[in-house]
């Protein structure tokens, strides 16, 4: 059996092994991130729409980086036929007798709830 001094210096080199791994992934990471440029059409999004999720996010609490990427990523940046047409960000469907677009809901939905076929 090993003693406990070596034991704990197994696990503490281990341990450092590991953060410093973290460290150097977490850091070409970073590096990738900054090098990627956004697609054209993401960036005019952003730049459209930052300023409201920002004053949105002032009255609700809720992260503008949040809301936008949801929001965008719902959308399709903007393209998707709810944006375009009822001005919806966020894929919210309505009923035919609200007054806001609404598309036709897929056939196995029923009452907001998915029908497995």
């Amino acid at each position: 059996m090993l003693p406990r001094k070596v034991i704990s210096y197994f696990n503490l080199r281990r341990s450092v092994i590991i953060i410093f791994t973290l460290l150097i992934i977490m850091r070409l990471c970073e590096r990738e991130r900054r090098s990627t440029p956004l697609p054209p059409q993401t960036q005019a999004y952003l730049e459209q729409y930052a300023p409201i999720a920002v004053a949105a996010g002032e009255e609700t609490g809720v992260p503008p980086t949040i809301m936008l990427a949801v929001a965008g990523l719902e959308s399709a940046w903007g393209t998707s036929e709810l944006a375009k047409k009822g001005n919806n960000h966020f894929g919210i469907k309505a009923e035919a007798s609200q007054p806001r677009y609404c598309p036709a809901p897929p056939a196995n939905l029923k009452r907001g709830f998915s029908l497995l076929m």
